[in-house]
């Protein structure tokens, strides 16, 4: 589950002894709200953007949508650095993340808490839906976050799956903190083609 300039799922899977991954817009799926906060934000987006899904939470954007919501919606206070740059359509997910974690601004605390807490919900319903041997989290998004990421809110998100939260418990998520791995990645099979023996 890679989030960045957007929301990428990728199913990974071994096949004649190569590993190859499937590709999905699983990050449009639809938003799934589960408290009062939540229903206020899927509500929000809808009314922004006609359609609430993942990626308008879980991704860079996202995350300035969050910080937007908390602002606009939940009156919550921000710092004059970040109100001018929200004002001016300047603000970016980096200056959130930074003044979230380092606790300077209480919209950017509560942007950041909401991304992660969203993640875990989602990755939690992927690993519900998919049981895979492991969850990876990475994209632009994860290195930036990952104290986040490590943290109770999407812990509880990630595992809170009521009566099925067993077949989950034994799953492990792991954070990819490499920032280009999907350059990486397409380098490598530009080489693969490089190789193949054309007809």
């Amino acid at each position: 589950v890679f989030a960045g300039t957007g929301l990428g799922v990728s199913l990974v899977f071994e096949s004649g002894g190569v590993l190859r991954a499937r590709a999905s817009e699983g990050g449009h799926m639809a938003y799934a709200p589960h408290d009062e906060r939540t229903e206020r934000l899927a509500a929000w987006m809808r009314e922004r953007f006609g359609r609430a899904s993942w990626e308008r939470v879980v991704s860079g954007p996202g995350l300035v949508n969050a910080f937007r919501f908390l602002v606009e919606d939940q009156r919550i206070e921000a710092t004059r650095e970040l109100r001018v740059a929200l004002d001016a359509g300047e603000l970016e997910a980096e200056l959130v993340a930074e003044a979230g974690l380092s606790q300077r601004c209480g919209a950017s605390v509560g942007a950041v808490e909401l991304v992660a807490h969203s993640w875990g919900a989602f990755a939690g319903d992927l690993a519900l839906a998919l049981l895979p041997d492991v969850v990876f989290l990475g994209g632009g998004l994860a290195p930036g976050l990952v104290s986040a990421l490590r943290g109770e809110s999407f812990e509880r998100a990630f595992r809170g799956k009521g009566r099925l939260a067993a077949a989950i418990e034994r799953i492990p998520v792991r954070a990819l903190l490499v920032e280009d791995l999907g350059l990486r990645g397409a380098a490598r099979r530009a080489a693969a083609l490089a190789t193949e023996v054309l007809p």
